[in-house]
């Protein structure tokens, strides 16, 4: 497995929301070179009661390929619209956990140790101001700390 032309970003074309509720989620891959690509994720604030965090993993299908690359691609819709996400890949011979800080062997146990992807959410509103209505966008910060309040952008 080539672990160098693995490749992923948590926004542009790569992550993104399609509605209020759906995240669409893209790897790209050397291609032909992994046999299958799963997406590992959960909500940053649930874990059991020794502390593990608690994630699914769901299978993505190859949406794709060019002369160089293959991508994956999954919609996931988490229930409270916040979440902490990393993929497995596996080729004939061996599998990897690929996070934003590396690849690992194993999926970690606490949500601290997986990637820590921004995501957008867009949440609308029926207020109005000033004849026009107005949208809110909320960019949960990479700073994970469970005080922290997010940021808002406002778009008008």
């Amino acid at each position: 497995m080539e672990f160098s032309s693995i490749h992923h970003r948590p926004n542009d074309n790569y992550g993104y929301t399609i509605n209020t509720e759906t995240l669409h989620i893209r790897l790209r891959t050397k291609k032909q070179d992994i046999s299958s690509a799963g997406l590992i994720f959960g909500d940053p604030y649930i874990s059991d009661n020794d502390g593990q965090w608690q994630y699914q993993e769901l299978p993505m299908s190859l949406s794709g390929s060019d002369n160089r690359y293959d991508y994956w691609h999954i919609y996931v819709k988490p229930p409270y619209r916040r979440i902490r996400y990393g993929f497995k890949v596996s080729s004939e011979d061996e599998s990897a956990i690929y996070t934003e800080k590396g690849f690992f062997k194993e999926p970690p146990e606490i949500p601290e140790a997986i990637s820590r992807f921004p995501i957008y959410i867009k949440m609308k509103f029926s207020g109005h101001r000033n004849g026009s209505k107005i949208q809110f966008g909320i960019k949960f910060s990479l700073n994970d700390s469970r005080t922290e309040t997010p940021t808002m952008i406002r778009k008008v």
